[in-house]
């Protein structure tokens, strides 16, 4: 089997992104205390990353 070859900027991809992500999440956490607002804005979030991935 031959090894996943990843590179350099693919590193710094994947980082930028998870740095993006944890400060969204920081964010809405602050934001939304309301549980109900909470749910809909991870079903909006979900939907909008799986319509990327596709």
């Amino acid at each position: 089997m031959a090894a996943l070859k990843i590179t350099p900027t693919d590193l710094d991809q994947a980082l930028k992104d998870k740095k993006l992500i944890e400060a969204l999440r920081k964010r809405l956490n602050e934001k939304l205390l309301d549980p109900k607002l909470a749910k809909k804005a991870a079903l909006i979030l979900e939907s909008w990353i799986n319509q990327k991935t596709k």
